[in-house]
């Protein structure tokens, strides 16, 4: 069960707008985002209204532990934030994903209720449309328990090493490495 702070209850009670606050726990800093025009300040981060997020996929909620997973999709004309998702793997990095109830001056009222806490899964897919005048980055998360039963250590796969290593492709042909090559004559 949720406890939802009394000045939160009390606004949901009146008419409201809403905010969704996405804080994400990147390597080397956190970046905060929201969907709202403008910046919101809370528990003394800024959740920035720079236009990075722009939406991302629906979220469920049930009494079971379920690995469930969703993207976000970011705006890529930024070459920093790109660079943060492509320069490092940010693999397994958390996300909180949180619904703001905002009073009348666009401060939170009360206490944020958190939606999903997530983790990132896998690499960040990049793709730039130069004919339309848009490029966007869509980046997998799933529920925290995505890798409950997950072995530790590396694997000879792509998928463990791009884990890693987004851009490499050294293990694409490892699968290959068993089979006997003859060198020379028949």
């Amino acid at each position: 069960m949720k406890i939802i702070n009394p000045d939160t209850l009390a606004r949901l009670k009146v008419d409201h707008k809403r905010a969704t606050l996405i804080s994400l726990e990147f390597t080397p800093f956190p970046v905060y985002l929201t969907n709202t025009p403008f910046n919101i300040v809370y528990n003394g981060n800024t959740y920035l209204a720079n236009g990075q997020f722009l939406q991302m996929g629906s979220l469920s909620q049930t009494l079971d532990i379920r690995v469930g997973s969703t993207s976000i999709v970011f705006d890529a004309t930024d070459p920093s934030f790109v660079a943060i998702l492509r320069g490092q793997s940010q693999n397994s990095r958390k996300v909180n994903i949180s619904l703001a109830i905002l009073n009348d001056d666009y401060t939170v009222a009360g206490d944020v209720i958190v939606m999903q806490r997530m983790i990132i899964d896998g690499a960040a897919k990049v793709e730039d449309n130069p004919s339309q005048g848009k490029a966007t980055i869509t980046q997998k998360i799933s529920s925290d328990f995505a890798n409950w039963s997950q072995k530790a250590g590396r694997r000879t796969t792509p998928a463990s090493q791009q884990r890693y290593f987004p851009n490499d492709t050294g293990f694409d042909y490892a699968a290959y490495a068993d089979n006997d090559i003859k060198w020379g004559r028949k």
